[in-house]
Formats: structure tokens, C-alpha cells, sequence
């Protein structure tokens, strides 16, 4: 099953400097929590652009409304590249498809010596799930000589609608095997990297990865399989 743009809304490389516009091609991998759902490899462009307040960076854009050092505050919308589409056959059969949505809110942004802390809360914007979520996130940035890496690690929390309509079983669904079922807000923690390599002033190779583990109220969800989710991507794009 394909989720188109699920990398780049999950991973948000960011490797552009002030007013730049980049255009590439990436290769991303993502493995599904769900039963009977396989594995994604995707091919995908790659567009990012980095003004002074407006950006744009994969399925996330957003405007930064302040940014005195060491504060700044964005209004984003993002995609939310969650769920499965309805299948006639394996353990979803019989499940209702349950649709990517846009979600819009606030990001503010803390700068230290010690690194960046960031706190950001989003609604969904298209009556899909009807939830929000709200995530917190510690990353350290670090430049060299053509080349950075960023470590980062974050929990994220899921409102009940939210995780009940990615996650649950509703009572027209369940069957033999397949019990109804609704979970409550759900907190998930993940870490991660990204990172970059310019081979000149143009050119630039960059990818990174994500792990993400799921709290219990997802886990004890009969369609789920796996507790954790892997999100990988490399690629390559020209700076303009």
C-alpha cells in the first residue's frame, strides 16, 4: 500500500539556509504498525523552500509570526499520513478506510546552548478524525565543514478521536477475531536523526531516520502487529 508524502511529513529533514529554494528526488522506507499491512519503499521529489518567515519543507509549511532569538513561534499546517486503505481480503477485511487528513496548529521553538526545544500543537483542519495532538521534541544541531547531523528525540500525545479513528475497531467492524475496540489518548515516544552532506556549493546528499514506539492504548488494539514503526529516507537535491 503506497502513503505518498507519509516521509516527508514524518521525517522534516530541514537543510536549507536562509531564502533558498531546493529541488531533488529521495528513496524512503517505512514499515505499518497494522496486521496484514506490508512494508513501503517510495520513490518521491523532494521540495523544500526557506524564506525569512515562510517555509516549506516536504508536507509541512508554515509562517513564523516571531522570531527573536532565542524564541520563535510558527503557525504550520502538516499532513498526517496515518491509516490503511479498505481491503477485500487478509485480518483488515471488513475494516472502513481510514483517510490521511491536514492538520493545523502552532510550533514554538526554544534556542540554548545545549540545544533546541520545540513544543507544537495541531487540530485536524478536514473533519477526518476530529482530534489534535500535541508533541514535544529536544534536537541538537550539529554543523561541520559541509556537512551536519541533528539527533532528536520527542514524545508526541494523541487524543482520544485521534487514536480512535487510526486505531480502533468500531462495533460495525469487529468480527470473530477482531474484537471492537476504544483506545484513549495515547502518549508515543520516538527518536531520531538527519543529517547532510554538500558535495559542493549546489549539490547535496542527506537522509535520516526515525523510531517511533507506540503507547499501550495502541498497542492493545487487536488490528495492530507491531509496537514500534521505522521511517527511513536518503536522497539527493539541487540548491537554487
Amino acid at each position: 500500500m503506497k502513503r505518498e508524502g507519509w516521509l516527508l511529513a514524518l521525517l522534516g529533514v530541514c537543510i536549507l539556509e536562509a531564502s533558498e529554494f531546493s529541488l531533488g528526488a529521495g528513496v524512503g522506507y517505512q514499515t505499518s504498525p497494522y496486521k496484514d499491512d506490508d512494508s513501503t519503499v517510495l520513490a518521491m521529489p523532494w521540495v523544500n523552500y526557506q524564506g525569512e518567515s515562510l517555509y516549506l519543507n516536504g508536507l509541512e509549511a508554515g509562517y513564523k509570526v516571531h522570531q527573536e532569538s532565542p524564541l520563535s513561534l510558527t503557525f504550520l499546517i502538516k499532513g498526517r499520513m496515518d491509516g490503511f486503505k479498505r481491503q477485500e481480503s487478509g485480518y483488515l477485511e471488513g475494516m472502513n478506510t481510514r483517510k490521511y487528513s491536514l492538520d493545523g496548529g502552532m510550533k514554538g521553538a526554544l534556542q540554548t546552548p545545549f540545544g533546541t526545544f520545540e513544543a507544537t500543537f495541531s487540530h485536524d483542519l478536514l473533519g477526518v478524525h476530529n482530534g489534535y495532538a500535541t508533541e514535544l521534541e529536544y534536537r541538537y544541531d550539529y554543523h561541520q565543514n559541509g556537512w551536519g547531523l541533528t539527533p532528536f528525540v520527542g514524545l508526541e500525545y494523541l487524543s482520544k478521536d485521534l487514536s480512535d479513528y487510526y486505531y480502533g475497531v468500531r462495533s460495525s467492524e469487529a468480527r470473530a477475531g477482531r474484537d471492537a475496540y476504544t483506545p484513549s489518548g495515547s502518549i508515543n515516544t520516538y527518536l531520531g536523526f538527519s543529517g547532510y552532506y554538500r558535495f559542493d556549493g549546489s549539490w547535496t546528499l542527506f537522509g535520516g531516520g526515525k523510531w517511533l514506539r507506540y503507547d499501550s492504548e495502541i498497542k492493545d488494539s487487536p488490528i495492530i502487529e507491531d509496537s514500534s514503526r521505522l521511517t527511513g529516507v536518503v536522497g539527493i537535491n539541487y540548491r537554487f
